[in-house]
């Protein structure tokens, strides 16, 4: 990452699959690629990652209830949702961050310096975490975090999986007041941007990804079915990805056993998973455009790679 910008990097879902493994091998049928590695947090999770480097989805998945059990209430909480429901914000310097919040009068709670489950207690933290109230940017559990091996080649590299998806665009929330909400996480996180305002629905680019809010009757007509807001804490609805082929995209989702239709707009929506609740729209774009327009927001020195192979 260039400079001091903050993007969104990455939203967390909890998996209800009997084993991160298979959760992420459920992906990999239907062509996606999720990341071999899984990582171990206290207390008693275990995660696995959706590429879509340099974001990707986190699952989250409780290997020791016990040990959850002493888990923060909202986090217990989180794991009801059925749906996404945490959204992390990538900076180069989350203390500083804080503190030029602060200054700006926005009340935070301390930065948290995190180590995964399986790094020695005498080593250093791999990251610096600060949550966001959600009173200041409601409808997600979100947070701004550093990590401290941020130059790793995996970070540099863009994948285009077998079924040709490459990238997050963005997200949709559903609110009953979409404007309302855009405000505020515009006055937050990018003060003075433009917020784009309709009827029913309204939009705020965090670059290179847009966020967009529509109301419960908004989000019906676009994709066909019912969704209720989300009252402040599990609003996020969709995952917008980009594929180079939507007919090879739709033949291996299908095949992989995932239920996925076209929308009005020639995006496909993929329904949700029936483990993490994820449901995301695919629309076709070309990877290098993509990169070349990254690269112009965010000063990214990133490099595509293609994986073919499934396994």
């Amino acid at each position: 990452m260039s400079g001091q910008r903050l993007r969104l990097e990455h939203v967390q879902t909890f998996t209800s699959a009997d084993s991160i493994e298979a959760h992420l091998a459920s992906y990999r049928r239907a062509g996606f690629l999720p990341v071999s590695h899984v990582a171990q947090w206290d207390p008693g999770l275990r995660t696995g990652f959706l590429n879509l480097w340099p974001d990707y989805v986190e699952f989250l998945l409780v290997e020791d209830e016990g040990a959850f059990a002493a888990a923060e209430p909202s986090l217990r909480a989180a794991r009801t949702a059925r749906r996404p429901y945490g959204i992390g914000f990538y900076h180069d310097d989350t203390v500083a961050l804080r503190e030029q919040w602060v200054r700006r009068g926005f009340a935070l709670p301390e930065a948290e310096m995190l180590r995964l489950g399986t790094t020695p207690a005498d080593a250093g933290p791999d990251f610096c975490e600060l949550p966001i109230p959600r009173e200041i940017l409601p409808g997600a559990a979100c947070f701004a975090l550093t990590s401290f091996y941020p130059d790793a080649p995996l970070r540099r590299q863009v994948w285009v999986a077998p079924n040709s998806v490459f990238a997050l665009s963005g997200v949709t929330l559903v609110a009953d007041e979409p404007a309302g909400r855009a405000h505020a996480w515009r006055d937050l996180l990018l003060p003075g941007a433009a917020v784009e305002v309709e009827e029913d629905r309204a939009r705020l680019r965090i670059p290179p990804h847009e966020v967009e809010w529509l109301t419960p009757a908004a989000f019906a007509r676009t994709c066909d079915r019912p969704l209720s807001a989300g009252s402040g804490e599990w609003e996020v609805a969709l995952l917008h990805l980009l594929a180079e082929d939507l007919l090879r995209f739709e033949d291996l989702a299908v095949g992989g056993g995932r239920e996925v239709r076209a929308l009005m707009d020639g995006r496909l929506l993929v329904e949700p998973h029936p483990d993490d609740g994820c449901t995301f729209t695919v629309a076709q774009r070309s990877a290098s455009g993509w990169l070349a327009d990254r690269r112009s927001a965010c000063g990214e020195a990133l490099e595509i790679h293609r994986r073919e192979d499934i396994a």
